[in-house]
């Protein structure tokens, strides 16, 4: 009884080593329909494609091509990146794989039964289909299948370039880049008061060659201007966060009570450069989101931290990042609207006149003053320049030879910080006339008054009257006092 117990046992044992070897000699044959492989398995030219879907993530996009055109199928009037569409549909000109697994028993070991994405695309005569399964993290490859009953591991993860959403594919609003503007107008809460631009090479209120912008036939600092227009054309959209912007959205976004609104004009130009005779316009408009009014003033300047000071340069950071408010623009009638950095908003929202006008005291300088009067407490000091023959000025008050150096650092030290409507009600600090040799450069005439404890207000017939800092105005007035009293 023991023998044949043992018999039994020995048959039993025998009996599994034989299973075991059918399974390990079944799992060598189906090891051996995985081989490695260079192969190209598509090639299907992406000019030839004209649709094109894939559903990731439990959305999908869709796009399709009309008139050669690529567009989105859900919004037709959406501008599309081309350029995106064409990288995506490059893959599949040279599709290559490493390994093939033919005759692939269960797709579910592939992760190709719940796929991660599939991808589907058609030309005029074929449908194809990629599905994309799990990631093989000994290969570091991804399991893909075309439908054509094998199993690939591809080197490159098609789901690196299509894991995006529409608005990686939406194009962006085009920004021209002219190097002058005809006008440009201001308006939005964030000015004091609408005004107006323009651009004139021949206007008589000029300082010198360079000034060709004019606001009410005052000169302006044309620099400013221009490196205005240059920091328009280089605004950041890559942030766009409305691809379908509807007249109904304009509160979300603080655009139905803009903080500024620009309108640009300018000559068109060919490719070389050369004015065609035409004229291009375009416009944007900015806001804030209505849940960060809080961190602007009243004229949507962006308040400062008051912790920005500290050494702690992580709570710096902190303090920022908190800081950091959402605003927004818009082109044109554009659908689509772009967060702002802000920098971007603080660069462009630097549009109050006051940002374009000259700072200068006087801006023709002192190479061609003939003479300067300053009336200083109801009384007048005549300072008299006579030219030298080789180059400068000599100045004299009273008949004596003086050194004017200190009241001219003194003049160019006074700059301009602001437009002001203001009247001045205050009393009149100092009267300065400056009489030109040069008949095709105005005499200038500035009272300045007294406005507040920081600034004085001042005032030239013909032009939009400014803010000056009273402090530096205080020491013009003591540099002639130390001349005309010493």
């Amino acid at each position: 009884m023991d023998k044949l117990k043992k018999l039994g046992i020995l048959l039993a044992v025998l009996a599994v080593v034989c299973i075991a070897t059918i399974i390990v000699s079944s799992h060598e044959i189906k090891k051996e329909k995985i081989k490695a492989s260079d192969d190209i398995v598509l090639e299907v030219p992406s000019d030839d494609v004209t649709k094109l879907s894939w559903e990731h993530d439990g959305s999908k996009l869709s796009f399709s091509k009309k008139d050669g055109v690529w567009q989105s199928d859900d919004d037709a009037s959406l501008p599309v990146d081309e350029d995106k569409i064409n990288e995506l549909l490059k893959l599949f000109e040279e599709f290559g794989v490493s390994f093939i697994i033919e005759e692939p028993e269960k797709l579910s070991d592939y992760g190709l039964d719940q796929p991660e994405c599939t991808i589907s695309f058609s030309t005029s005569d074929k449908d194809y289909t990629v599905t994309l399964g799990g990631f093989s993290t000994m290969d570091q490859e991804r399991y893909v299948s075309i439908d054509d009953g094998n199993v690939y591991l591809v080197k490159t993860d098609p789901l690196d370039a299509f894991n995006k959403t529409l608005d990686y594919f939406t194009k962006s609003d085009e920004i021209p880049a002219p190097e002058t503007a005809d006008s440009i107008k201001v308006s939005g809460s964030e000015i004091d008061a609408e005004y107006s631009i323009s651009y004139d090479v021949n206007n008589s209120a000029a300082y010198s060659d360079e000034d060709v912008y004019y606001c009410n036939d005052e000169a302006l600092d044309s620099e400013k201007v221009k490196s205005y227009l240059e920091a328009v054309s280089e605004v950041s959209l890559d942030n766009c966060v409305d691809h379908n912007f509807s007249e109904d959205k304009l509160g979300d976004y603080g655009l139905d009570q803009p903080v500024l609104s620009v309108d640009i004009s300018y000559p068109k130009t060919d490719d070389k450069g050369n004015k065609t005779g035409e004229t291009g316009e375009y416009s944007f408009s900015i806001g804030i989101d209505p849940k960060d009014k809080d961190k602007f003033d009243a004229q949507g300047k962006l308040l400062e931290d008051s912790s920005e000071d500290t050494a702690d340069t992580a709570s710096d950071a902190d303090s920022d990042k908190e800081n950091s408010a959402s605003t927004y623009i818009r082109f044109n009638d554009s659908k689509l609207v772009y967060k702002l950095s802000d920098e971007d908003y603080k660069t462009l929202t630097a549009a109050k006149l006051g940002d374009f006008v000259k700072s200068e005291l006087i801006p023709s300088g002192f190479d061609k003053a003939e003479s300067i009067d300053f009336e200083l407490d109801g009384n007048t000091y005549t300072f008299t320049g006579n030219k030298k023959l080789v180059g400068g000025t000599d100045w004299s008050y009273n008949g004596s030879s003086v050194d004017i150096s200190n009241i001219q650092s003194a003049i160019e030290a006074v700059k301009a910080n602001a437009v002001t409507d203001e009247t001045p009600a205050l009393k009149k600090e100092l009267s300065i006339h400056l009489k030109s040799s040069d008949s095709s450069h105005p005499d200038e005439t500035l009272d300045i008054y007294r406005y507040n404890g920081s600034d004085c207000i001042l005032v030239s017939p013909g032009k939009n009257s400014k803010l000056v800092s009273r402090k530096s105005v205080v020491a013009l007035c003591e540099a002639v006092y130390s001349i005309v009293l010493g």
